[in-house]
């Protein structure tokens, strides 16, 4: 059956926050796993591989040479004029595929049974089979403008100190918001994909 977009949904992100996901219709997912296969391998090209990201981002974060950023609700916050101004003039054939196979609308069904319509602003949600892949590379182009060696793994960004101020900045300038309690800058601790770092104490464990 032929629909107009996606189905609005929710998932547990923790014991007390749900994140919004969108439940897309099944070919523009298979459209979209092939569109993020593509940037993948893009990524690999410039060192910046996703099959062993957080391994990597882990290994990383002993240095005190970086930082460590972190967004709040990343993937609801790349907003799609923004994407296709840094990727349409970059990458025409990219930017094409994306919006071919995104879902302008999704729809919302309320616990009273009212549904709406509603045409998204942003380029996509957890759910879609790109999200991950395409914000992965909309923030590591803009991390390597001012760090060649930085690393991204979805929202996860490691850059040096020296330019992590003025990356933060441009970020918040393209409609990303930093998430401070887990944004360091600058700090003895460091965090990153699931992995916790202390100068003064080496590795840690943490509990959500």
């Amino acid at each position: 059956r032929k629909v107009n977009g996606a189905r609005g949904s929710s998932v547990a992100k923790n014991n007390s926050v749900r994140r919004f996901i969108n439940i897309e219709p099944l070919f523009n997912v298979i459209y979209q796993r092939a569109v993020a296969l593509v940037v993948r391998k893009a990524l690999s090209k410039q060192g910046n591989d996703l099959h062993d990201g957080q391994t990597i981002h882990r290994e990383l974060i002993r240095s005190s040479v970086y930082s460590t950023l972190d967004l709040r609700n990343a993937s609801d916050s790349n907003i799609f004029v923004a994407a296709e101004a840094l990727l349409h003039t970059g990458c025409p054939e990219l930017w094409a595929a994306v919006r071919t196979g995104r879902s302008y609308t999704t729809i919302l069904t309320y616990p009273n049974g009212h549904v709406e319509e509603h045409v998204n602003c942003k380029l996509s949600s957890m759910g879609n089979g790109y999200t991950f892949e395409i914000m992965t590379l909309i923030l590591l182009s803009q991390a390597r403008v001012v760090d060649t060696r930085s690393r991204v793994y979805g929202d996860d960004i490691i850059i040096r100190s020296e330019y992590a101020e003025a990356y933060a900045k441009h970020l918040e300038l393209t409609g990303w918001c930093i998430n401070p309690s887990k944004t360091f800058i600058n700090s003895s601790f460091r965090e990153s994909c699931g992995g916790f770092y202390h100068d003064g104490r080496g590795y840690l464990t943490s509990y959500d």
